[in-house]
């Protein structure tokens, strides 16, 4: 994933380098725990900036999102990424941006048997996939009943007492 500022044909930036420097120390200096999640945050922002974003469900409605990975136990914020909007930010080829910013916010714990824990919107049968085959590290997440990688009878809700449940026990 790439973070293209608007309107430009620069190459690719993200945060003034001041807040490269911050979040590249936040986890540098940190070993986290067994558990991580991704998420996002809104920063309460008024200025006026390209990917100043407004949600109208936040208590502050405008502000700066950014995409965060977190340790579980202590809501220490390991790394992050500014969500510059559909226009500003790039997704990996194949990719949805969820998928793009997970797999690049864990891509320092791959292959520690880590757990993430993401929310519908970063949360896909092939990032779990890729997520525990190809970078040793298991997901869990909420998946959005229209996503076309699920089946359809799972999709009926009344023929859920005839699915049978896969189950995986994997020793290490």
């Amino acid at each position: 994933m790439t973070l293209i500022p608007e309107n430009s044909e620069e190459e690719p930036t993200g945060l003034p380098q001041s807040g490269n420097i911050f979040i590249e120390a936040c986890g540098t200096h940190y070993i986290p725990h067994e558990f991580l999640t991704v998420d996002e945050q809104l920063l309460v922002f008024q200025g006026h900036c390209p990917f100043r974003m407004y949600i109208p469900n936040k208590p502050e409605k405008y502000g700066i999102k950014i995409v965060m990975v977190n340790d579980v136990k202590s809501k220490y914020m390991l790394s992050g990424i500014p969500y510059l909007g559909k226009q500003g930010t790039r997704a990996t080829e194949g990719q949805n941006l969820g998928h793009s910013f997970t797999e690049d916010l864990t891509q320092c714990y791959h292959n520690t048997k880590r757990n993430v824990t993401t929310e519908n919107w970063f949360t896909s049968i092939p990032l779990i996939q890729v997520m525990l085959h190809n970078c040793a590290m298991t997901l869990i997440g909420t998946v959005r009943g229209n996503k076309s990688e699920i089946p359809e009878e799972m999709k009926d809700k009344t023929a859920w007492a005839q699915i049978p449940v896969p189950s995986c026990s994997r020793r290490t």
